[in-house]
């Protein structure tokens, strides 16, 4: 039963790190699907994406734009997010501007994310499956 209990304690905790980890950071680089996405409900999201430093994300292949995205809500956006997707409070959520021209957020993609070591899962705030994404390791290791 200790066993058990720590157990459940760890793997907990391992949840909670990574659901928390908001740091643009960890989200830096390149990534490439762990599966190349075939069914045509999952042409959300392209085969490889790439974060920048400076708040943007390239989606080869999805478009030729690097689109603004965004990790840190207002309030207000909190709230609509509670009022309509009340299982996605307290997750991490990215928005992505997929016009980059537009002014506001109130369009934007909305995706849940975890970061977990080399690994990234995407998931459509309206969606119940992932997209799960590999670090693409550069030359130099990083």
């Amino acid at each position: 039963m200790k066993k058990l209990l720590l157990a459940v304690v760890m793997v907990s905790a391992v949840f909670l790190i990574s659901c928390r980890t908001s740091d643009v950071k960890t989200l830096e680089g390149k990534w490439k699907a762990a599966e190349i996405q075939r069914d045509e409900s999952e042409r959300y999201l392209p085969d490889e994406m790439e974060f920048f430093p400076d708040m943007t994300v390239a989606m080869p292949g999805f478009t030729d734009k690097k689109m603004p995205f965004k990790t840190e809500l207002t309030g207000e956006e909190k709230k609509l997010v509670r009022e309509n997707y009340p299982d996605a409070e307290g997750k991490n959520l990215l928005f992505i501007k997929l016009d980059p021209t537009q002014k506001d957020w109130s369009q934007s993609a909305v995706f849940q994310y975890t970061v977990t070591g080399e690994e990234l899962y995407l998931r459509p705030i309206t969606e119940h499956k992932a997209v799960k994404f590999k670090r693409v390791l550069s030359a130099g290791g990083k």
